[in-house]
């Protein structure tokens, strides 16, 4: 692969990280720069006075001395503690399964929250999508839960003879030959 054909590829990437990441990026810097707020109507170059004011706080001090006590001491911690119980669980023994299981438990809680989420935003009853649509005038909605078994259904009254005869196809045969 030559450069170009790289620098193709990675323009499309550079375009949404440009446009989704770096520029609000900049925008949020430039606004530490002034008095913005999403209260005032007018917007007003501070330079670097917002900055000796954090600066001049003790919270700030209090809270950037806690957020470095905590990089210095619980990233290494959880690492040590993680690389050792996967050790102690890479050999066989009694009860691994549950101890694995146990491990990865609390994995299994976002994707269920989520998917319990999505239910009641989806769902028939309870559906605040359903709600609203019923409210616009299109009660009939059907969720992308159960679109899949719907459309099936729907596709299969489209189609009569479905009562296992066989009719004559209208496609021409072909033959081997």
């Amino acid at each position: 692969m030559s450069g170009r054909d790289r620098i193709v590829l990675f323009t499309p990437l550079a375009i949404l990280l440009t446009g989704w990441l770096v520029l609000p990026a900049l925008l949020g810097l430039l606004a530490t720069f002034t008095n913005y707020s999403p209260f005032t109507a007018t917007v007003r170059f501070a330079g670097l006075a917002n900055y000796a004011t954090i600066l001049s706080d003790p919270q700030f001090g209090a809270a950037a001395r806690n957020i470095a006590v905590f990089t210095v001491v619980a990233v290494p911690l959880e690492l040590v503690i993680g690389f050792g119980i996967a050790y102690l669980l890479r050999r066989p023994l009694r009860g691994r399964s549950l101890w694995q299981m146990l491990l990865l438990l609390p994995w299994l809680v976002s994707p269920i929250a989520s998917g319990v989420m999505w239910h009641f935003l989806f769902g028939s009853a309870t559906g605040v999508l359903d709600f609203v649509l019923g409210w616009l005038g299109q009660p009939d909605f059907q969720s992308p839960a159960r679109s899949s078994h719907s459309y099936c259904c729907r596709a299969c009254r489209r189609f009569p003879a479905n009562d296992g005869t066989r009719r004559p196809s209208r496609e021409p045969r072909w033959r081997d030959g």
